[in-house]
């Protein structure tokens, strides 16, 4: 059951960082994407441990999965209108991945600005 203020996205991974170590969580990687509407995404906390413990093998995303992830808007300390915070990693699912490379130059294209003008 999903509660008021967070939302079930699907997402097109595009990136994921390198691990950085968290005192609260430990090794963090930070996930880039963008959701079914064409709006960017930047996913956190996601545990590396997801990548090296075979406990989590069926959470393996990799780039251009589409990951079905429930997610909310920061509460504090983050401004970025992209950031949102999953609410339980553990449920991350994947749904689908874009396997053909004119596929994916579509969803690129998408993302572009048209003009500098634009970007400003």
């Amino acid at each position: 059951m999903i509660k008021m203020g967070e939302e079930k996205e699907k997402i097109i991974v595009l990136a994921k960082t390198y691990p950085e170590l968290s005192e609260r969580h430990g090794p963090l990687v930070c996930v880039a994407g963008v959701n079914q509407y064409g709006e960017w995404r930047r996913l956190y906390p996601v545990p590396f441990k997801i990548w090296i413990d075979d406990e989590y093998r069926d959470l393996r995303f990799k780039k251009w999965d589409v990951i079905e992830v429930e997610v909310t808007k920061p509460v504090h300390g983050d401004p970025r209108k992209e950031s949102r915070k999953i609410v339980n990693w553990k449920k991350i699912k994947i749904v689908d991945h874009y396997k053909k490379w004119d596929v994916r130059l579509h969803i690129i294209q998408q993302l572009l600005d048209p003009d500098v003008e634009t970007v400003k």
